[in-house]
């Protein structure tokens, strides 16, 4: 998981039972969380909304709403408290399950290809590696990318509509 900046918000009459509340206006509510690959545009139980997910007490799991594929969209875990008569969220980002899954069929890959390399020194094998590594450094710049540009939008969201400061 990724840490994010602590957001700090002050409003009027703002508390965690309130923040809740107006955050559970723009989530489309799951009994249990469950991600999902593809959002279809023309579904309507999404429209008007910015998050689906879970808000159970003072924690939640939620998901920005993309219309299309969701493979890169990180899951944002928090939690809400009331610090010095200010709505404290700690946030932090979670590896959506398809990256996990990308990741690790790459890390396989380059292990059994190493495996292969030390039984056979072939120099085949040496090629297998370099691509199996080049793929998942590229694999983490993307994720890297829209991860920050998800924490981005969802810092800017949370001080925007609940921070009077």
């Amino acid at each position: 998981m990724i840490d994010m900046d602590k957001i700090v918000l002050q409003g009027k009459e703002l508390t965690p039972i309130t923040f809740l509340e107006e955050l559970s206006f723009i989530t489309l509510m799951q009994q249990r969380f469950k991600y999902k690959l593809w959002i279809d545009e023309s579904s309507k139980q999404y429209q008007g909304m910015v998050f689906y997910g879970t808000l159970v007490e003072s924690n939640f799991n939620l998901v920005r709403i993309h219309y299309g594929k969701h493979f890169f969209t990180p899951i944002f875990k928090g939690s809400i408290s009331l610090e010095d008569e200010k709505v404290r969220i700690d946030l932090k980002t979670k590896i959506s399950p398809c990256v996990r899954i990308a990741y690790g069929f790459l890390c396989l890959n380059i292990l059994f290809s190493l495996a292969a390399f030390l039984a056979t020194f072939e120099l085949v094998c040496i090629g297998l590696i370099s691509v199996n590594a080049t793929l998942l450094i590229i694999f983490a710049l993307l994720n890297t990318f829209h991860t920050k540009k998800a924490v981005s939008k969802t810092n800017e969201l949370f001080k925007n509509k609940w921070s009077s400061e």
